[in-house]
């Protein structure tokens, strides 16, 4: 595998970015709108944080994983937004 910082260093593009940047990005790559994201965050624990300079940001690879473990909209998991309609 590829090392990124490598790939980086001679001037390739990163095939994906390391962070999402802004609830519009977030919600891009989840095919989300902003509500939902800021809901998932504050009741579900979707994970992105909101820093210092009001800006919201997530790690890809972190958004996937909790997809995976059956967070997000109209899962069965049984967490707060999954029994919600929407």
């Amino acid at each position: 595998m590829p090392d990124p910082a490598r790939s980086l260093a001679q001037g390739l593009v990163c095939p994906q970015p390391f962070v999402l940047v802004g609830l519009d990005a977030i919600g891009r790559a989840v095919g989300a709108g902003q509500g939902a994201v800021k809901r998932w965050i504050r009741e579900d624990g979707f994970p992105a944080r909101r820093c210092s300079d009001g800006t919201y940001r997530a790690d890809p690879e972190a958004v996937r994983r909790w997809f995976w473990h059956g967070h997000g909209a109209g899962t069965e998991s049984g967490g707060k937004g999954a029994k919600r309609s929407h």
